[in-house]
């Protein structure tokens, strides 16, 4: 019997295990880990874009150095992949996918790892004019760098101070065609999902300090638009306007689940994704054999369970150290302590009731003890020295920031009063 033909439909950062985080040689052997024992599967990979798989995070870097377009060295005869090749639709009855370019590629098994696209806010009057960037692909930096070429001097816009829209105003400045960019957040601060107001607030100080200009609680309106249907301004929500030629929407993602849809697959029509995921049942429907996992359904893997996902980030923006690790939002519902909130440096360590254990935090200007504290909360450690101490050091104990959770199961519990670790 001959070897099953894999197919993946998206070649970004997702799934790891099989179109890989740039395919580095750990996730190509994780692959062939999930198929040592029968080596029966050869998988292609089918991507929309002209570049393989880039850090959409780190986007601005590819103004000086461009993601490869060539194919990954870690290519072989079992894994295959094709740059600038969309797949337009799936027939299942005939399990081949097509494209655009009108190949039509057979498989046995499909993994769908469309991932997303930015997301625009069509409701926004002027939303589609000359002038309107979204900041996610290689292609949208280059659209933009054609379009502020002929801009020069203009004011330009960021609409949404996250993580992209932190690296789209980092790339505009770099241009050099704008004589100033303006940041736009409907938050009272920056960062929103990995800073709290404090932290977010030491940020904007340090961005300003910059050169940018950051207007926090800001709604846009409208889009201003000259007769040519070319940006010349914002309006908010409180009436204000802003002249500028140029708008980068930094809002968020959706999920591209067009593929699926125009296919007959079930998705879901609010939040997107795929409504049936998992290997389906042959029984109930003919595609049984496509699925949007991995190969770790095979039969002979045993049901994985899923953790609770760790979201910690460390990263660099605009020269500012920035870092959150474990659940860095666990005390939302009681008083924050900040620790060190001196010139340019926050810290904030969070720990259970009891200060036996680290939950989380978050960092602003110094992030060198992130190494250490991310394993303490992946591990559960029991901490008997402050996180920032080595553990020669003695044991203290003071007040802290506290959040009620257990440590096994990251779930409230009942508050107790003990003493606590400190920094």
């Amino acid at each position: 019997m001959g070897k099953k033909r894999a197919v993946v439909v998206g070649l970004g950062m997702a799934p790891p295990p099989l179109s890989g985080a740039v395919l580095t040689k750990v996730a190509r052997e994780k692959l062939l880990k999930y198929d040592a024992h029968e080596r029966q599967y050869i998988v292609t990979v089918l991507g929309e874009e002209s570049h393989v798989a880039y850090n959409r995070v780190g986007l601005t870097s590819s103004l000086r150095a461009p993601p490869s377009r060539k194919p990954y060295d870690e290519a072989s005869a079992s894994l295959g992949y094709h740059i600038d090749t969309k797949v337009t639709y799936i027939n299942s009855a005939s399990k081949t996918v097509t494209c655009e370019n009108g190949d039509i590629v057979p498989y046995d098994i499909l993994v769908l790892a469309t991932g997303s696209q930015a997301s625009l806010p069509r409701h926004t009057p002027g939303w589609d004019a000359e002038g309107v960037f979204v900041y996610r692909t290689i292609d949208d930096l280059v659209s933009l760098i054609g379009f502020s070429a002929g801009r020069k001097g203009s004011t330009g816009c960021v609409v949404g101070v996250g993580l992209l829209g932190l690296e789209a105003a980092k790339a505009m400045m770099d241009l050099e065609s704008f004589s100033s960019v303006k940041l736009i957040e409907r938050n009272g601060w920056v960062l929103s999902r990995q800073l709290d107001q404090e932290a977010g607030a030491m940020a904007v100080q340090q961005v300003r300090h910059l050169g940018l200009d950051v207007m926090l609680s800001k709604r846009v309106r409208e889009i201003k638009v000259d007769d040519a249907n070319h940006v010349a301004g914002v309006v908010f929500e409180d009436g204000q306007e802003l002249l500028c030629s140029t708008v980068c929407f930094a809002i968020g993602i959706a999920p591209r689940d067009e593929l699926a849809r125009v296919s007959g697959f079930d998705y879901v029509r609010r939040g997107g994704g795929i409504a049936t995921v998992g290997l389906l049942d042959a029984g109930r429907d003919e595609k049984a054999e496509v699925f949007a996992f991995n190969l770790t359904q095979a039969k002979l893997h045993a049901p994985r369970v899923f953790k609770r996902p760790d979201l910690s980030t460390k990263l660099k923006f605009l020269g500012v150290n920035v870092a959150s690790f474990g659940d860095f939002f666990a005390d939302r519902d009681g008083p924050a302590q900040e620790i060190n909130p001196f010139q340019n440096i926050y810290k904030k360590y969070i720990f259970t009731s009891d200060g036996e254990y680290l939950l989380g935090g978050m960092m602003v200007g110094d992030t060198n003890d992130y190494i250490k504290v991310v394993p303490m909360v992946k591990n559960i450690k029991e901490l008997h020295v402050p996180p920032s101490q080595p553990s020669s050091a003695p044991k203290r104990t003071a007040t802290a920031t506290t959040a009620t959770t257990c440590p096994k199961t990251h779930r409230s519990v009942p508050a107790t009063t003990s003493p606590k670790p400190t920094l």
